[in-house]
């Protein structure tokens, strides 16, 4: 007899194969009581149908690790070398691949970050809800992406504030993702490319400090952005 080959599209199911079989038996064959995924579990497959954009969402558990990662330069070899766990990112500009185990749910960047330039995607063998809060919200603003979502150029403001302080600087950061990593628990950065040193951390800004007209900004020492976790407006 002929039996439509559907359990590879049912219900709760993470692949999708885009085509249709069929099979032949000698005898009545019933419907098996789990899917394609829940038996074939180190299937890479088993990704496709459960992925986010990695602009909107990563993924996140309150115990998750990353387990391997490599620059493979392919999604189907990422997803290949990801089978054995739960959980991959694949960037398609670099090519670098992270699979992940023990992830819980898909956590929105949140408007405190600015992921215009995660191109790629994360994939989960498992649906996942999307988590409850953002990023920032959930890690309490340290993390050094928190403050991306709200930067300025340092040739055309400064930050200000009656109370402002700066609390910690490095030289030792080699760009400015170490030197916001390095500020993550304060309000306020500054990553300066030729000013010694090159990183800055404050707290109390209040404002975007615009330079006079008569500066001029035009020079490496004014190479590089200031960054605050909170939205300012320009001083008035």
């Amino acid at each position: 007899m002929a039996v439509v080959l559907c359990l590879i599209i049912g219900i709760g199911l993470g692949i999708y194969f885009g085509v249709t079989a069929s099979i032949n038996t000698q005898g009545v064959v019933d419907i098996c009581d789990t899917d394609y995924c829940e038996v074939n579990t180190e299937d890479p497959n088993c990704f496709r149908c459960n992925s986010q954009d990695c602009r909107e969402y990563a993924l996140y558990g309150e115990s998750m690790f990353e387990a391997a990662s490599e620059r493979t330069g392919d999604l189907q070899k990422c997803l290949e070398l990801c089978a054995p766990y739960d959980g991959a990112a694949f960037g398609i500009l670099d090519g670098n691949c992270g699979c992940y185990s023990i992830s819980q749910c898909w956590l929105r960047w949140g408007d405190e970050v600015n992921s215009t330039n995660f191109i790629g995607n994360v994939y989960s063998k498992r649906p996942l809800q999307e988590c409850p809060q953002d990023l920032c919200d959930t890690v309490g603003g340290l993390d050094g992406r928190c403050f991306t979502g709200n930067t300025q150029a340092y040739s055309s403001y400064s930050l200000s504030g009656v109370n402002m302080e700066e609390v910690a600087s490095s030289n030792d950061v080699n760009n400015k993702e170490e030197c916001l990593d390095f500020c993550k628990s304060h309000d306020a950065a500054q990553f300066l490319d030729f000013q010694d040193p090159k990183c800055k951390c404050f707290t109390g800004a209040e404002c975007w400090l615009a330079w006079p007209d008569e500066t001029d900004t035009s020079g490496a020492e004014f190479t590089g952005d200031v960054y605050s976790k909170k939205e300012l407006q320009v001083c008035s």
